[in-house]
Parts: structure tokens; C-alpha cells; sequence
């Protein structure tokens, strides 16, 4: 986690009264990751797909990631259908 300094507090308290949290929110933790080949090159698709950052496509992946375990916990999965001509698949993650 990265220490606020005096600067970065003011322009948190600027960016909350003038712009609001939904438009710029408030990093909650900085991370440094060492991801494969496989990941950093999944990273750099979906970013492309979707047109999101990198953060945001991390972002999301965590909280998608988070409810998958969460039903898997209770003993649901995810379905998987790669097209339409395809039967859904019941897929788990481990």
C-alpha cells in the first residue's frame, strides 16, 4: 500500500468534492504483480476487446474471480456456451 502524502490527500478531498467517487475513485491498494505469458497475454486481449485499461480489466477479473468462488463454496458453478450451436458446459475453477 502506498503512503498518502499531504498532496495526495488534498487532491483526493478536491477530486471528491469537485468530480465525485464515481468518475475518480480512490485507489484502495497499489500492487505490483508478476503475471505468466499466459495472463500478461489475456490481459492485453480483454483490454483490447473491451477498450478498458488494464486496472479496470483487473478490476473487474477480481470481483468476477471473487463470485466464483463464493458459488462454488456453496456447491455451484459457472456454465460455460461458446456459441449457440453449443451445449453449456458446467465449469469450475480451482
Amino acid at each position: 500500500m502506498v503512503a498518502k502524502t499531504s498532496r495526495t490527500k488534498e487532491l483526493d478531498q478536491t477530486l471528491d468534492e469537485g468530480l465525485g467517487t464515481k468518475t475518480a475513485p480512490k485507489i484502495a491498494a497499489r500492487l505490483t504483480v508478476n503475471l505468466s505469458r499466459k495472463s500478461a497475454d489475456a490481459l492485453r486481449e480483454v483490454a483490447e476487446m473491451t477498450e478498458d485499461s488494464r486496472t479496470e480489466v483487473i478490476n473487474k477479473a477480481l470481483q468476477v474471480y471473487r463470485d466464483i468462488r463464493a458459488c462454488q463454496e456453496h456447491g455451484g458453478g459457472v456454465w460455460l456456451q461458446k456459441d449457440e450451436a453449443s451445449e453449456p458446459v458446467l465449469t469450475r475453477y480451482y
